[in-house]
C-alpha cells in the first residue's frame, strides 16, 4: 500500500497520475501532430480537470518525440494566464519567444526540465528580441520562422504547439479581440501555419458571453470536459487497496463523478486513522466539503445562471433520468434556451447525460447544497447580480432637477450676448490684422482680414470636429461661463 497519499488534492494532477479522459488525450494528441493537423479549445467549468489535461497533452507530445511515427514532432508550451497579465497582444508574444528560447537555445541559462533534447545556436537577432518587452506579430512570426527549422531532424518537421490554460483571464485583461486574431492568423492563414498549433482551455462564458461569433473561437475544434464516469472513479480509487466497494461507491454517488470532490472525499479518506471506512465516512466527509468548498459550490451554482439553476431544480427532484421535452414541460419560463443550460450544467459536472438524449443530476454533494440553500441562493445573490448588471449597463440619467437647473442657467439675453461676442470677435481680428498690414503692406488689410477670420474657422471646425450647433453650444457656453463670473 502506497505511503504517500496518492490523491491529488487540490493541486492539477501530474501527468504520471493523471487517470481517465484517455481518450480524449490520445485523440488531441494524435490530431496537434497530425497533417494537417488541429487546433482545439477545452470547455469545461472550474475544477474540473483543464489544467490537467493540458499538462498530459504536453507531456504526452513531450514523451513520444522520439519515437513519433508520423512525419512531425512537437515542441509543446504550456502557459497560464493565471501567471501573468499583460496590456497588449504583443507582450504576450514576446513572452512566448522567451519561453521557446528557453528550451531550445544552447545559450539559454536555467533550461527546464521540458527543454528540447539537441539544443541549437539561435540567431543573435532573436536573442535580442527575446529581451524585449513587446514584439509585433510580423517579428513573431519571423522568429518562428527561422527558429522551427532549426529543430527538423531528417523524416520529421517540428511543430510548435501552444497550450494556454485559463483563456478566461485574457478577456478580463481585454486582450483576447487582439490576441485572438493574431493567434487566429499564426494557425490559419500565416506562411507558417502549418508549423503552429493550439490548445486553449477555459469556460463556458468564453463562448457564451464574450466572445459570440469569435472568428479565431469558430475555427478551434471543442472538446467538452465532463464529470469522471463510473469506470473512471474506480480507476482513481485503485491507486490504493484501502477502500472497499461501498465506499468507492458511495464516492461516485456523493461526488457525481467531479474530479475535485472525488480527489477531496479519496484524499482525506487515505488520511482517515479508521480502519473501518463506510459509506457513513464518506458522507460524513461530503458534509465536510459542502463548508470547505462553499466557495467552489456558489461559483458553479453562479456560473449555471438562474435558468441554469431552474434546469437543476427539475432534475434534482427525481432520481431518475429525464429527457429535454420533460424538462420543458416543468420549467416555468418556456423561452429559456434548455440546450443552452444542459450543455452550461454539464461542463461544470453538475449533470450527466446519456448521448445527450437523457439527463440526471450528477452527485449529492452538489444536489444536497441546492435543496437546502438553493431558493435562497437564487431569491438573493442572482438577484443582486442581475441588479447590479442592469444598473451598470443602464445609462445614467439627468435628474428632473438637474434639468431644470440646466434650462435656468442659460441667460435671458444670450442672443444678443451672442452677437456681442462674435462683433468683439472680428473686431479683435480686424485689429490684428490692421497691425499686421501696418508693419508689412498698408494696402494689404482686407486679405489679412479675411484671411484671418479663414483661418480661425479653419482651426475650430477642422482642429476640434465642430458642427454648426456644436459651434454654437461652445459660444454660448463661453457666455454662460462669462456672465457666471461676472
Amino acid at each position: 500500500m502506497a505511503t504517500i497519499n496518492p490523491f491529488h488534492y487540490p493541486n492539477p494532477v501530474s501527468p504520471d497520475a493523471f487517470v481517465g479522459r484517455q481518450a480524449i488525450l490520445r485523440d488531441i494528441s494524435k490530431a496537434l501532430v497530425e497533417d494537417p493537423g488541429a487546433s482545439y479549445a477545452i470547455v469545461a467549468g472550474r475544477r474540473l480537470g483543464k489544467t490537467s489535461i493540458l499538462m498530459s497533452i504536453g507531456h504526452k507530445l513531450a514523451s513520444t518525440r522520439l519515437s513519433a511515427s508520423s512525419h512531425w514532432t512537437a515542441l509543446p508550451i504550456f502557459f497560464d494566464f493565471q501567471s501573468r497579465s499583460f496590456d497588449s497582444a504583443e507582450s504576450f508574444y514576446a513572452c512566448i519567444l522567451n519561453e521557446i528560447r528557453c528550451r531550445v537555445d544552447v545559450l539559454a541559462p536555467d533550461r527546464p526540465g521540458d527543454a528540447w533534447p539537441t539544443p541549437v545556436n539561435l540567431d543573435s537577432q532573436i536573442r535580442v528580441l527575446c529581451q524585449s518587452p513587446k514584439i509585433t506579430l510580423s517579428q513573431f512570426q519571423q522568429a518562428l520562422r527561422q527558429t522551427l527549422p532549426q529543430l527538423d531532424i531528417p523524416g520529421s518537421r517540428v511543430r510548435l504547439v501552444l497550450l494556454l490554460d485559463e483563456v478566461d483571464r485574457a478577456v478580463t485583461q481585454g486582450l483576447l479581440d487582439n490576441l485572438g486574431d493574431g493567434l487566429r492568423s499564426l494557425i490559419s492563414s500565416s506562411d507558417i501555419s502549418f508549423r503552429v498549433r493550439l490548445v486553449i482551455a477555459g469556460s463556458r462564458k468564453l463562448f457564451d458571453v464574450v466572445t459570440i461569433g469569435s472568428p479565431f473561437l469558430n475555427i478551434l475544434r471543442k472538446c467538452h470536459l465532463s464529470a469522471f464516469d463510473k469506470s473512471e472513479i474506480k480507476e482513481l480509487a485503485a491507486r490504493t487497496d484501502k477502500f472497499t466497494e461501498e465506499v468507492v461507491s458511495t464516492v461516485w454517488k456523493q461526488s457525481g463523478g467531479h474530479p475535485l470532490i472525488a480527489q477531496y472525499l479519496f484524499h482525506y479518506l487515505w488520511v482517515s486513522a479508521k480502519k473501518d471506512l463506510t459509506a457513513k465516512t464518506v458522507t460524513k466527509l461530503a458534509m465536510n466539503f459542502q463548508h470547505e468548498h462553499l466557495d467552489d459550490i456558489e461559483g458553479w451554482a453562479m456560473a449555471a445562471g438562474e435558468s441554469g439553476l431552474q434546469v437543476f431544480r427539475i432534475l434534482a427532484a427525481t432520481d431518475g433520468w429525464l429527457d429535454e421535452k420533460e424538462i420543458q414541460k416543468l420549467i416555468p419560463d418556456r423561452r429559456s434556451n434548455i440546450n443552452h443550460d444542459l450543455l452550461n450544467l454539464h461542463c461544470h459536472g453538475l449533470i450527466i447525460h446519456e448521448d445527450w438524449q437523457r439527463y440526471k443530476y450528477a452527485g449529492l454533494v452538489f444536489k444536497t447544497w441546492f435543496d437546502s440553500n438553493g431558493a435562497a441562493f437564487m431569491d438573493t445573490i442572482l438577484d443582486r447580480n442581475s441588479k447590479s448588471e442592469k444598473s451598470a449597463e443602464k445609462p445614467q440619467e439627468t435628474p428632473a432637477s438637474t434639468k431644470n437647473l440646466a434650462s435656468t442657467e442659460k441667460p435671458l439675453g444670450w442672443p444678443i450676448a451672442l452677437i456681442s461676442y462674435t462683433l468683439s470677435s472680428l473686431l479683435i481680428t480686424a485689429i490684428v490684422a490692421l497691425i499686421i498690414s501696418k508693419l508689412i503692406s498698408p494696402e494689404q488689410f482686407i486679405p489679412f482680414f479675411v484671411v484671418l477670420v479663414l483661418l480661425i474657422m479653419t482651426i475650430l471646425v477642422g482642429v476640434d470636429k465642430l458642427t454648426g450647433d456644436q459651434f454654437l453650444k461652445v459660444v454660448e457656453n463661453l457666455i454662460n461661463k462669462i456672465f457666471h463670473k461676472s
